[in-house]
């Protein structure tokens, strides 16, 4: 590998999408240059801070409304008008 790796060759090995003959080099990569291992290890933390939000994230609850039919039942009762 020449140079630093970029972001998207990072983003990749995190997520699983760097192709299987380009994982070996840039493991070699990560393991000799302290920089792009710096950068690595803070992508890698912040995703799976972000994957631990999200599995702790809840939808809203819904605004519970009564049924149509309950509805129209009381402004036929002229309750709801």
């Amino acid at each position: 590998m020449k140079g630093h790796a970029s972001e998207a060759e990072l983003n990749d090995r995190i997520d699983g999408g760097l192709a299987l003959r380009r994982r070996p080099e840039l493991d070699r990569h990560l393991a000799a240059c302290a920089a792009c291992a710096a950068r690595y290890a803070t992508a890698e933390q912040t995703v799976k801070r972000i994957r631990a939000l999200s599995r702790r994230a809840q939808a809203p609850r819904p605004v519970a409304r009564p049924a149509p039919a309950a509805r129209d039942r009381r402004r036929h009762q002229g309750l709801n008008q």
